[in-house]
C-alpha cells in the first residue's frame, strides 16, 4: 500500500509544481504586458523623432531662405549706396523725366532759353529717392522669401 509519506510527498510535490507554474504564469504575463509597454513607448519615441527630424529639416530650410535673401538684400542695399557715392561724388547724375511748359502759369514772359537746364532732383527728394529705392528692394526681397517659404515648406 501507498505510506503516508509518499502521498505527502506526491502532494508537496504536486503543490511546487503547481505553485511554479502559477508563478511563471504571473511573471509571464508581467513580462509580456510590460515588453508592450516597451514596444509602445519605442513606437512613441520613432515618431516624435521622426517628427523633430522633419522640424529640424524644415527649421534648415527656413534658415537657408532667410540667408539667401538676406544676401540679396545686403547686395541691393550695396548696390543704392554705390549709387548715392557715385552720385554724390558727380561721376554718375539721376535722371529725371520731366517736361517743363513753354511758360509757367502766373508768368508774362517769353518762352526761351534763359531758365533752361537739366532737371535734376533736389537734395531732399534724392534722400527721398534712394529711400524709396531701398524700401522697394526690402519689399521685394520680403515678398520673395515668404513666396520661396510657401513653396518650399508650406506645399510640401
Amino acid at each position: 500500500m501507498i505510506s503516508k509519506t509518499k502521498v505527502a510527498f506526491w502532494a508537496l510535490l504536486s503543490a511546487i509544481v503547481i505553485t511554479a507554474f502559477a508563478l511563471a504564469s504571473h511573471y509571464h504575463g508581467k513580462y509580456t504586458e510590460e515588453r508592450s509597454r516597451a514596444n509602445a513607448a519605442e513606437s512613441l519615441a520613432k515618431t516624435r523623432q521622426a517628427q523633430i527630424n522633419g522640424l529640424v529639416a524644415a527649421q534648415k530650410g527656413v534658415a537657408e531662405i532667410d540667408e539667401r535673401y538676406t544676401k540679396q538684400l545686403k547686395a541691393k542695399d550695396d548696390e543704392i549706396a554705390s549709387l548715392r557715392d557715385r552720385v554724390d561724388s558727380g561721376a554718375v547724375r539721376l535722371r529725371v523725366k520731366a517736361s517743363c511748359p513753354d511758360r509757367l502759369p502766373g508768368t508774362t514772359s517769353s518762352p526761351g532759353m534763359a531758365n533752361a537746364g537739366a532737371a535734376e532732383l533736389s537734395p531732399d527728394a534724392r534722400q527721398d529717392y534712394y529711400t524709396l529705392r531701398r524700401q522697394l528692394e526690402t519689399a521685394t526681397a520680403q515678398i520673395g522669401g515668404l513666396q520661396d517659404y510657401i513653396r518650399t515648406q508650406c506645399l510640401k
